[in-house]
């Protein structure tokens, strides 16, 4: 039998020092057993390299076999495992925080609505970035204005820290969000969170006289 099959237990597969051995079995066979296979000779080392190119045939296999099963799969084809059984993985949602935008005239400001253009823009220590919701027309003084995260996901927002001004608009001298975020957004839904929700929806109801 082959060193690499599969059979009613699953797939086996052979190790890299099994794959090593065998190759240097085969090559005595063919010059000898006094040819010199140490790691570094010549011969040594290209036992090695085909011993590595074997490996990784084998991982790719092992890769696609566990593939199969939405327990083990990862992914993009967890995705397709687990919408046989009608289960989708849950998307990332946005942020969304009011932020004070001071002026000292009234200032046509480009939001996300408008659908082209820059909007305008303001963006927090760590870099988070915030578009205007809707393009709007400030008063003078401070004007309550509604921003969207730039990018899906998790954001930590606290309150004082978005007050860089990423678009340089006359007339606008400062921004500051009084409150965290009025929506909080998620990550996109791990594999283990996805893998578990499915489990939970498959599984059979429990029945007996225990709870």
């Amino acid at each position: 039998m082959t060193s690499n099959y599969v059979d009613i237990t699953g797939l086996h597969l052979q190790a890299l020092a099994d794959i090593v051995s065998e190759l240097e079995d085969g090559f005595k066979g063919i010059y000898g057993n006094d040819i010199n296979l140490d790691p570094n000779s010549p011969d040594g080392q290209m036992i090695a390299l085909f011993a590595q190119s074997k490996i990784d045939i084998l991982d790719v296999i092992s890769s696609v076999y566990n593939s199969f099963s939405p327990s083990s799969a990862a992914g993009a084809v967890l995705d397709q495992r687990c919408a046989l059984n009608g289960i989708i993985r849950k998307g990332s949602t946005i942020s969304t925080v009011y932020v004070v935008v001071t002026t000292t005239a009234a200032v046509s400001l480009v939001g996300l609505s408008a659908g082209s253009g820059t909007p305008f823009t303001v963006s927090d220590a760590a870099g988070n970035k915030f578009y205007l919701t809707t393009s709007v027309t400030t008063g003078i003084g401070a004007n309550s204005l509604h921003f969207t995260a730039a990018v899906a996901g998790a954001i930590d927002i606290s309150a004082g820290s978005i007050t860089t001004i990423d678009t340089v608009v006359g007339g606008v001298t400062s921004v500051s969000n009084a409150g965290g975020a009025t929506v909080a957004g998620v990550d996109e839904e791990t594999d283990a969170a996805l893998r578990f929700r499915r489990s939970v929806s498959v599984s059979n109801p429990s029945s007996g006289f225990l709870d």
